[in-house]
C-alpha cells in the first residue's frame, strides 16, 4: 500500500495540489496500518469497508469525513492503479462506490461566526504576547486570525506565507498566497488596519523564509 501510494504521489506531484497529496497520504497510512502492509492487490471491498467502520467506531471519525476524505482518497489512488499510467497493477477498484451511511444532521445554528464570536477571537489574537522561545507559535496566533478576517483566506494558506510573499504592488501592500486549496496562487491586498497594528514591523523583523513556522522544526 505504501509503495503504491508513493508511486501515485510521484506521478501526481505536478498534477495535484500539494495539500491534496498530503491529505491522501494520511488516509493511506491509516489503511496501510489496518491492512498490516498487505499487497494492495489482495484487498477487497469488504476489507475496505471494515477499515472504514474501524475509522468510525474505534477512531471516532465521522462517516461524512470518512466518505469525503478517506474513501475518496483511496478510490482515487486505486482507480489510478487500474489505468495504464498506474501500470494496471489492479484489475478493478474495490473502493469504487463504497461509502458509509451518514446520519442526518440537524443544524442548530448558522455556520458563520456571530459578531460576538468574531470579537472574542480577534480580541484573543490581539492579546497574544511574543513567545521568545517559540516565536513562530505566538506569531501565528497573533496574526493569522486577523489576516483571515480581512482577506477571507484559509488558515492553511496564511500559515504557508513567507516573508518574501509580503510586498508592494502598484503602491499597495499585498500578500502572495502560493499554497491554496485549488493550487492556483493569488494575490490579496493587506488591509490598512493590519498595518496600523504593526504587521509590517513583524514582517520586517522576521528572517527570510516562513513567517509562521520554523523550517528547522517543521
Amino acid at each position: 500500500m505504501d509503495a503504491l501510494f508513493e508511486r501515485w504521489a510521484a506521478y501526481n506531484a505536478d498534477k495535484r495540489a500539494r495539500n491534496t497529496i498530503k491529505r491522501y497520504r494520511a488516509s493511506f497510512r491509516s489503511l496501510a496500518a489496518f491492512a498490516s502492509q498487505r499487497d494492495a492487490r489482495s484487498l477487497s471491498a469488504d476489507d475496505l469497508f471494515e477499515w472504514a467502520e474501524k475509522r468510525r467506531d474505534v477512531e471516532g471519525v465521522s462517516p461524512r469525513a470518512i466518505n469525503k476524505n478517506d474513501l475518496v482518497a483511496v478510490s482515487s489512488v486505486l482507480q489510478w492503479a487500474c489505468c495504464r499510467s498506474g501500470g494496471q497493477v489492479l484489475m478493478h477498484n474495490p473502493a469504487r462506490n463504497l461509502s458509509l451511511d451518514e446520519p442526518r444532521v440537524v443544524r442548530q445554528r448558522e455556520k458563520t461566526f456571530r459578531e460576538h464570536e468574531i470579537i472574542a477571537i480577534l480580541k484573543a489574537a490581539s492579546a497574544i504576547q511574543q513567545d521568545h522561545a517559540q516565536p513562530t507559535r505566538s506569531a501565528v496566533r497573533r496574526w493569522c486570525p486577523w489576516l483571515a478576517a480581512y482577506s477571507g483566506a484559509r488558515i492553511a494558506e496564511l500559515t504557508s506565507l513567507f516573508r518574501e510573499d509580503i510586498r508592494i504592488e502598484c503602491g499597495a501592500l499585498v500578500m502572495d498566497l502560493r499554497v491554496t486549496k485549488t493550487g492556483e496562487p493569488r494575490t490579496v491586498p493587506l488591509h490598512k488596519h493590519l498595518i496600523e497594528q504593526g504587521f509590517m514591523e513583524f514582517v520586517e523583523a522576521s528572517g527570510r523564509g516562513p513567517l509562521f513556522y520554523d523550517l528547522k522544526r517543521h
